[in-house]
């Protein structure tokens, strides 16, 4: 679209014979300078939401603007000089069009049940009686928590999947699945998830803490 839009304002003559139809200007080209500037917009408009990742806005745009290729190929069909070769390119990008705002239409519902089965929180093992709070969460991509401690207990962190960075007083420790770190009481600490995907982390804490376990 960007290309289409700036071959218009630029060399509207060639333009003109690349969408399919002849059109007697007679040195004016303020048609094909309006349809430029709006296939330039249309083209970064769509660029944008890409490079934004508006995955949903730009399934609506694609899908909604099929009619805009569908348009120019009856318009081009319907001048007597032309044929199926000249409709070519616009019968291509409306197959484009069509199927690409399908997916990413559909790819938004399948993100979105993703996402609503994330940040869940399982009490494995409760603190009564008397034993150790078990605790299993999922972590956001980017979320993490500001320096905090506990007098109460410890608190040891396992990751079941993903990788998880964990503060602990003057060290900064970067965990992968498998591996396990232990907060002791009134130890400085933080953890974030700084990679881009989701990170599964079993908590032990000991002993046990109800307050803790309501208010996780």
């Amino acid at each position: 679209m960007i290309f289409i839009g700036a071959r218009f304002l630029l060399s509207p003559e060639m333009a003109e014979a690349g969408y399919g139809i002849h059109f007697s200007e007679q040195g004016d080209y303020s048609f094909h300078y309006i349809k430029g500037i709006r296939d330039l917009f249309s083209g970064l408009l769509i660029c944008t939401l890409v490079l934004s990742r508006q995955t949903k806005a730009l399934g609506i745009t694609l899908f909604i603007g099929t009619m805009i290729p569908l348009a120019d190929m009856l318009i081009v069909l319907g001048k007597d000089y032309n044929g199926i070769t000249q409709a070519i390119p616009h019968i291509s990008a409306i197959i484009i069009c069509f199927s690409c705002g399908i997916y990413f239409l559909i790819n938004r519902k399948k993100q979105k049940a993703n996402n609503d089965n994330r940040g869940f929180i399982k009490i494995i093992q409760s603190a009564s009686p008397g034993k150790d709070s078990v605790i299993e969460f999922s972590i956001g991509p980017n979320e993490k928590t500001p320096w905090h401690y506990h007098n109460l207990f410890s608190e040891s962190f396992e990751v079941m999947d993903g990788e998880l960075e964990v503060g602990k007083n003057n060290e900064v420790l970067q965990l992968k699945a498998g591996e396990i770190v232990t907060i002791q009481p009134d130890e400085k600490h933080y953890f974030n998830n700084i990679s881009n995907d989701e990170c599964l982390v079993k908590v032990t804490l000991t002993p046990g803490n109800k307050n803790f376990e309501k208010h996780f």
